[in-house]
């Protein structure tokens, strides 16, 4: 993301967020599990993760509930979700 504009509404995102979204996943302290589903998708940066919806992550060969649940809690650790989840 060049331009620190968000894909979904076009609104400028904040330089502490923007920052974040070219982040490895493999910084993010997943395990080697999570690291090879999303290896599988190619799935090498925050901004490309949070870019998939819960259900089309959840479709990855050999990710299930527990793996999901471990990528949804880094990325809710770093500010980020998938698109669609909602952060109450």
């Amino acid at each position: 993301m060049k331009d620190n504009t968000c894909w979904i509404c076009g609104s400028e995102l904040p330089e502490q967020i923007a920052g974040k979204l070219g982040t490895l996943v493999a910084k993010l302290g997943l395990s080697e599990r999570a690291l090879n589903c999303l290896a599988r998708k190619e799935i090498e940066y925050v901004e490309q993760l949070i870019k998939y919806s819960r259900e089309e992550i959840t479709r990855i060969r050999g990710l299930g509930k527990i793996t999901f649940l471990e990528i949804q809690r880094k990325l809710l650790k770093i500010g980020f979700c998938f698109w669609e989840d909602e952060v109450t």
